[in-house]
């Protein structure tokens, strides 16, 4: 109890400073952008980290391209993982078609949840080339992914460890950025001072922000057979951070200057 109890308050100190940090940092909106892509290590990261600004950016005529790398199978590690991953994409396909993204701006490259490679293993190169094949197909005016001091899930920072290397391979003049969804709450703390802050903003989702508590809900709301969600149970304190009024992103500048 007492260990659990203090987590909780590291959870809530963590979010209470990354929130006072960003009272500093620069707005930014996307509006000036024609296309973009979202990278999602699993169905329903997209919404957790762009779903507030989405609805604003597709009103004003922006085309939004997603790519999931995984299912997100093994969210519940004990039911059938074919079977958890059919539910997740039929849940997100609701999702999208709520947000009126066409089919065939829906990408689904089916690797194994929880074992995407990182830079240097197996596997690797190869999903990088498929995303470079997308990245040559939509040219993208920016990519999103999941930011690199989210520590866990290590799917999470396999996602933006390709899409940076896609683009670095890629000769289309995209910009990367990358979306915070579990920095919220797993993020060590000494990795606080390690943020890009100069190049981090804030977008201001005022105007999407009941859009995508309904979008969220959507993903939590259907349940399997033992009453949790599909995509798992995850912490009221992370859920919190889904709330506040803007979304984060960091654009990602070095080995690009």
């Amino acid at each position: 109890m007492l260990k659990h109890s203090l987590k909780h308050l590291f959870v809530l100190f963590r979010q209470q400073l990354l929130k006072f940090r960003l009272l500093f940092v620069s707005t930014i909106d996307f509006n000036n952008h024609s296309t973009i892509l979202i990278i999602a290590p699993h169905p329903d990261d997209e919404i957790f980290g762009c779903g507030g600004f989405l609805p604003e950016y597709l009103s004003r005529g922006g085309v939004a391209y997603v790519v999931y790398l995984t299912d997100g199978e093994n969210s519940l590690s004990d039911l059938q993982p074919v079977v958890v991953g059919r539910e997740r994409i039929k849940i997100n396909e609701r999702v999208l078609d709520m947000l009126d993204i066409r089919n065939d701006r829906r990408y689904y490259l089916n690797l194994a949840d929880g074992k995407l490679p990182r830079k240097g293993e197996n596997g690797f190169i190869e999903v990088v080339d498929s995303l470079k094949r997308l990245l040559k197909d939509i040219k993208p005016d920016a990519v999103f992914v999941t930011d690199k001091n989210e520590t866990w899930p290590f799917d999470h920072v396999a996602a933006f460890e390709m899409a940076d290397e896609a683009i670095k391979d890629s000769d289309i003049g995209t910009s990367l950025y990358s979306y915070w969804v579990w920095v919220w709450y797993s993020m060590p703390i000494k990795k606080f001072r390690g943020i890009d802050w100069r190049h981090t903003y804030r977008i201001p989702i005022h105007a999407g922000i009941q859009k995508k508590k309904e979008f969220i809900n959507a993903y939590l709301q259907p349940l399997a057979p033992d009453g949790r969600p599909w995509c798992g149970v995850l912490p009221d304190a992370l859920l919190k951070a889904f709330d506040y009024p803007y979304e984060i992103v960091t654009k990602i500048t070095a080995g690009r200057d």
